[in-house]
């Protein structure tokens, strides 16, 4: 996927941006969602009129979760286990893969790299950061409306929600990794005379003058 114009600032990508921010939600919904169907004991029950959609409450020692007529429960060793594939799925794509490489899911499949502010790899410090602040970005708490994010990478120059500027990391196009972030290559000189060609500014003295 490449820019109608090549000339863009490299951040200048938020539509791609908020496009792998869904991807990567449904990617780690749906890492989530085989354990979840794995583990549970499933079945039907009857939903009076105007109850919720979904609910969770406790049955006995366990958790049930209903989605619709859908009910499905699970012991603690097994909400247990579905958090932990769910941690580990998040540490691997957001703060390992994407620091060393620069992408998540989301971002390899729109074209974007997560940089430093030298174009480079943001490292699995950075990236931790930047992962820890998505929920605040996230806000308020619906992944489809980053409310909080959005606002903030509308209005920064270089497009950066919050989790970016604590971070000191930029997402740009991936054709711009390696080059500056904010400009992509900085000064343009082109048709710039070389400073050789031109003669030295020095003044022949006649003899004995000061």
């Amino acid at each position: 996927m490449t820019d109608a114009l090549t000339d863009k600032q490299p951040t200048a990508v938020l539509f791609r941006r908020y496009l792998a921010h869904i991807l990567d939600f449904f990617f780690h919904l749906g890492t989530v969602a085989v354990p979840f169907w794995l583990l549970a004991t499933r079945s039907t029950v009857d939903v009076a009129s105007g109850e919720p959609y979904a609910d969770t409450f406790p049955q006995g020692a366990d958790r049930a979760i209903r989605i619709d007529d859908r009910l499905f429960v699970f012991d603690r060793n097994e909400l247990l286990l579905i958090a932990a594939v769910s941690a580990a799925v998040t540490l691997l794509f957001l703060v390992v893969i994407q620091g060393r490489f620069g992408w998540t899911v989301g971002k390899l499949l729109t074209g974007l790299r997560a940089v430093n502010a030298d174009g480079e790899r943001t490292g699995i410090i950075r990236a931790f950061l930047r992962t820890l602040f998505l929920p605040v970005d996230a806000l308020p708490s619906t992944p489809f409306v980053p409310l909080v994010g959005g606002l903030i990478a509308l209005f920064t120059d270089t497009n950066r929600r919050l989790g970016d500027l604590v971070a000191g990391t930029y997402v740009v196009r991936r054709s711009a990794w390696g080059s500056d972030p904010t400009s992509e290559g900085g000064i343009d000189t082109t048709g710039w005379e070389a400073l050789d060609d031109e003669p030295p500014p020095v003044t022949t003295l006649a003899e004995g003058e000061a």
